[in-house]
């Protein structure tokens, strides 16, 4: 990670005060190099890496031109997951303004690094996007992403809204079915009635995958429980987060994560 610390420097003062951890590094090389071990192991830790993606993907989600905030997004959203491209965005400052590890070992011992106005970041950050898409051929991914209904979509879990569209899409599609008659197909030997399975045969399977959800369900907390069942309701993660009191939306969205990689984990452990 040491490479990536010259992104820690290009963060405007207002987003880089709402890293804790970003905030204990030194302003000046003299004091990099003299707490050099140290900062390794910050670097190298599990919240310099959160705090740094983060920070980053927040400057480059607007540019993307989706409209409302990167929290509005699940983390299956593409886009959403393209904002964390780390390696993209530091090959990109440093091809705009030659800023990397190398610059920063040639700066005086204790000059210090001030912080770059808030405006010069978003319009540096605007360049290298319109960079970034053209580089990685995300045109048509995104065109594609525009013409999507609903974010949603991009969900590996059923929602309300999948529900909701492809109940009206099919009702839709009945005004175009005809009206056959159910004595003659049956009269007739030919007919692909006689090729359709009986409901009845797959009643026990049903019965089973619905016990195995009520059990998984009873390994939950009531409050992921709320979650869970607000979110099949189709509120939002905005609306879930209001009524169950979170500051904001990613504290839902993880929560929701962390009931999909728990029901993985008993899927597989009772699984056959």
């Amino acid at each position: 990670m040491l490479r990536f610390l010259p992104l820690v420097y290009i963060l405007p003062y207002d987003l880089f005060i709402r890293c804790p951890t970003l905030r204990k590094l030194p302003r000046s090389m003299g004091g990099i190099r003299e707490n050099i071990d140290w900062i390794k192991d910050v670097i190298e830790g599990d919240a310099f890496r959160t705090e740094l993606l983060d920070a980053i993907s927040f400057l480059v989600f607007p540019h993307f031109g989706f409209r409302g905030f990167k929290e509005y997004y699940s983390v299956n959203f593409p886009m959403w997951r393209l904002s964390y491209s780390l390696h993209l965005w530091l090959e990109g400052v440093e091809i705009f303004t030659g800023w990397n590890l190398q610059a920063m070992f040639f700066l005086r011992p204790y000059q210090q690094i001030v912080f770059p106005p808030r405006e010069q970041v978003e319009e540096l950050f605007s360049k290298i996007v319109e960079w970034a898409i053209k580089k990685e051929n995300w045109e048509p991914m995104m065109q594609a992403l525009h013409e999507m209904p609903c974010e949603e979509d991009f969900e590996p879990y059923d929602t309300y809204v999948r529900r909701d569209f492809l109940r009206k899409w099919y009702h839709s599609r009945s005004k175009q079915v005809q009206t056959v008659s159910l004595e003659e197909c049956l009269e007739n030997p030919n007919s692909e009635i006689h090729a359709l399975s009986n409901p009845a045969d797959n009643f026990v399977e049903q019965v089973e995958e619905d016990d195995f959800c009520e059990h998984f369900k009873a390994t939950l907390t009531p409050k992921d429980m709320k979650i869970l069942k607000l979110r099949s309701d189709g509120y939002s993660y905005k609306e879930i987060a209001e009524k169950l009191g979170y500051k904001n939306h990613s504290g839902v969205i993880k929560r929701m994560e962390a009931i999909k990689k728990r029901f993985i984990e008993y899927e597989n452990k009772m699984g056959p």
